[in-house]
């Protein structure tokens, strides 16, 4: 029986493991479990490349759609880990049950939201996901520096 990792956040670090674990030739399954909506990405690409519009967003997925299929990996993406069970091994997520025989949490870090800042009155964006790289774009006003 072949051993099943459980990968439980969906940024840089769990899409370079994913990665890493393929080309060391684990054979074993892979199921990354990744809250945002997102395959795993970069998020340094958000806020070079794709704020200045020279590269697309897609350029900061650590890995397309298709690589995770050829290489038999589970990817959940939207899908939040509700709990998880260290004696029988198990992670609930999206109402189905995971079971492990690794499990790695490389779920990083939030925004730190800077409650002076956001009541000023100013309009105050924050960059760390996907989505906050697309509405501050959408907001940048081209003829301005």
């Amino acid at each position: 029986m072949n051993a099943r990792i459980v990968i439980v956040g969906g940024g840089l670090a769990a899409g370079r493991l994913v990665s890493e674990l393929r080309d060391r030739g684990y054979a074993g399954g892979i199921t990354v479990l990744a809250d945002e909506a997102h395959l795993p990405y970069e998020r340094p690409v958000l806020s070079k490349g794709f704020m200045l519009d020279q590269d697309p967003i897609d350029k900061a997925l650590v890995r397309d759609a298709a690589w995770y299929a050829e290489h038999d990996v589970d990817v959940r993406t939207g899908t939040r880990v509700e709990a998880v069970d260290t004696v029988g091994r198990t992670v609930t997520a999206g109402g189905e049950n995971f079971g492990y025989d690794e499990l790695v949490l490389a779920t990083g870090a939030r925004a730190r939201h800077l409650p002076m800042a956001d009541e000023s009155g100013a309009a105050v964006h924050y960059l760390r996901t996907w989505e906050d790289a697309q509405r501050l774009r959408a907001a940048m006003d081209p003829t301005r520096r």
